[in-house]
């Protein structure tokens, strides 16, 4: 029985000088905030960042540039959850 790959939503931004990669802010269940993220423990609002989809593959961590869209970015984490599943 094959288990369902386990697929994270990052928001990656430019934070004093460099690139960070920051979690997304979730709204709800199957929603994200608009181009919100956690940076430390505070939620910030940086319209500048790009979604990145963070993943294993033969137990590697992968990061696979995105969207600058946070709906495709869902849609985009649930099809690679289920194909790689």
């Amino acid at each position: 029985m094959s288990r369902k790959q386990k697929v994270s939503i990052y928001l990656r931004i430019r934070l004093d000088g460099k690139q960070r990669y920051c979690p997304a802010v979730w709204e709800s269940k199957k929603r994200l905030k608009d181009h919100h993220c956690l940076v430390g423990s505070v939620e910030e609002h940086r319209p500048d960042g790009v979604y990145y989809l963070r993943y294993r593959v033969n137990g590697k961590q992968v990061w696979k540039v995105f969207s600058s869209s946070a709906t495709c970015s869902i849609f985009g984490r649930n099809a690679l959850s289920r194909s790689r599943g």
